[in-house]
């Protein structure tokens, strides 16, 4: 039997003073705790910094032990502010685990950019690819608001792809 287990990741979504929780976040919570329940021996890791209010990852611990995760099976990156810093510490915070694979929570509109960027992450910092599925939260937003964001995505992924390119153009 493999020592090596699958992680369920969550990038966070900002948490208003007070810990008032916001629709978006509340859905990945949702979408997280189902899939802790669908795989009980899956490790769990949170991550956000504080955007606006608190710490978004602490708020998600809290959320998630609240409805009977062990803490024990709980890692916290505590320190992301936006989607690339997402990647970048929760695959150094992998570093030491053995992963069989990767199963990222986040809103539908913010998979595609988050996955590719985690994936990246995950290589870099173990060399081997690890394969990273999706968990999207269902997404409630109305059809006008969805295609919003997924124009602000867009331009954010392309932002993102540039910046990796330049990345490489120095360092030749």
């Amino acid at each position: 039997m493999s020592d090596r287990r699958q992680v369920i990741v969550v990038f966070g979504c900002p948490v208003g003073a007070g810990g008032v929780i916001s629709p978006a976040l509340e859905r990945r919570l949702v979408r997280a705790h189902e899939e802790v329940e669908r795989d009980p021996q899956a490790l769990v890791v949170v991550s956000g910094g504080v955007v606006r209010g608190e710490v978004e990852a602490a708020f998600m611990q809290q959320w998630l032990v609240a409805r009977g995760v062990p803490a024990d099976r709980i890692r916290v990156e505590p320190s992301a502010r936006d989607t690339e810093e997402n990647a970048a510490l929760v695959a150094e915070l992998l570093r030491a685990e053995a992963i069989s694979g990767v199963r990222l929570v986040t809103d539908r509109f913010h998979m595609r950019r988050s996955r590719w960027l985690l994936a990246l992450a995950l290589r870099r910092v173990s060399g081997a690819r690890v394969p990273v599925v999706e968990a999207a939260a269902r997404d409630d937003k109305a059809w006008l608001e969805r295609l919003g964001l997924g124009f602000d995505e867009a331009w954010k992924l392309a932002w993102s792809l540039c910046q990796l390119l330049w990345r490489r153009t120095l360092r030749r």
